[in-house]
């Protein structure tokens, strides 16, 4: 008398590729709690008729840190001006978009309402110098 075997011992592929899907949900999931709140990570949103500040975001990067508290100081004073958009690095499709691009993390792309490169900030920039940056690059 045979008896049957069990569906792990059937399947072990299976059992496995499911905690390859789990574990990358979770760590998707990771990532994008960890993005700093209140800014948009919707690149479509470019050269679509407002000019946009696109942050290049690494969570390991102190750098980005920086950025972003400074921008998220003068950001209020131009909300419905510009765009503030995230990109993370570490996210799909955040690599490829800093490489196309040609800017490294850590840095603050700004593009025009066409969507065309103006100039890229890197740090250490202050909240008044960001300030005066975002005028001078979008004539506000």
């Amino acid at each position: 008398m045979t008896t049957p075997q069990s569906t792990d011992q059937k399947n072990p592929i299976v059992k496995k590729l499911l905690v390859i899907l789990f574990s990358a949900i979770v760590i998707l999931a990771f990532s994008w709690a960890m993005l700093p709140q209140g800014y948009s990570t919707d690149i479509t949103k470019i050269g679509k008729g407002k000019p946009a500040v696109v942050i290049i975001y690494d969570a390991n990067n102190a750098g980005s840190d920086h950025i972003m508290g400074s921008l998220t100081q003068v950001r209020g004073e131009f909300e419905g001006q510009v765009e503030f958009i995230i990109v993370d690095v570490n996210a799909p499709g955040g690599q490829v978009f800093a490489n196309t691009n040609a800017v490294p993390a850590a840095s603050a792309l700004f593009l025009s309402r066409e969507g065309k490169r103006i100039t890229v900030v890197y740090p250490p920039q202050e909240a008044a110098e960001f300030n005066q940056t975002i005028r001078q690059a979008f004539n506000l």
